[in-house]
């Protein structure tokens, strides 16, 4: 009887001594994971973000510069962001945009509504467009300003106001931030001779 209880408490000590064995083994496997380091998480995949939800904005001002350092700043009584992440539009309404013009003037442009395109750099204006700057006054009802190269164009009929006279037109450009204005397309207009009152 002795010996049985001997060979029971053998066992038991077998069983657990080779469970803390086991363990043991399962602890140091464990701690020997690799945890990524931060040069190896670059390759983890970023976030498949196809599309923002629209942001409702009050006075947005949005500023930059064309390729000859020149600013540019659009302004708005209010807007909504929305589109493709890195690609964003923002559609404007009562917008007011200045260019500062090759002869660091200022253009200043008003509408009723607009488009920005972060990506492009591009401003289309649209509805009761006032254009003041370089001696004229502009009015039309749709525009495209490439604000990186400092071009404006105009595809619908336009009307100037010069204190020389008058002129219409079916298009224009303004084009080199100010450097020259086109009018073209049935150009019609009447002007005052000089030293006449």
């Amino acid at each position: 009887m002795h010996l049985a209880r001997i060979v029971k408490f053998a066992f038991i000590f077998i069983a657990i001594a080779l469970t803390y064995f086991l363990l043991s083994q399962n602890n140091e496997q464990l701690e020997r994971v690799d945890i990524p380091t931060s040069k190896d998480s670059t390759n983890l995949k970023k976030a498949d973000v196809k599309d923002i939800a629209s942001t409702i904005m009050k006075n947005p001002r949005f500023s930059g510069e064309d390729n000859k350092n020149r600013k540019w700043l659009i302004t708005a009584k209010n807007a909504i962001q929305s589109g493709i992440l890195g690609n964003e539009n923002v559609e404007l309404n009562t917008v007011k945009a200045t260019i500062t013009t090759a002869k660091n003037e200022d253009l200043s442009f008003t509408a009723t509504q607009g488009f920005f395109s972060h990506e492009k750099e591009q401003l289309t204006l649209q509805d009761g467009i006032n254009i003041q700057g370089l001696g004229l006054i502009i009015d039309t009802n749709e525009i495209i300003a490439h604000l990186k190269s400092g071009l404006v164009e105009g595809k619908k009929s336009v009307t100037v106001k010069t204190k020389q006279g008058n002129l219409n037109a079916g298009n224009f450009a303004i084009q080199g931030n100010g450097e020259k204005v086109v009018f073209s397309d049935g150009v019609k207009g009447t002007f005052k001779l000089r030293g006449t009152k």
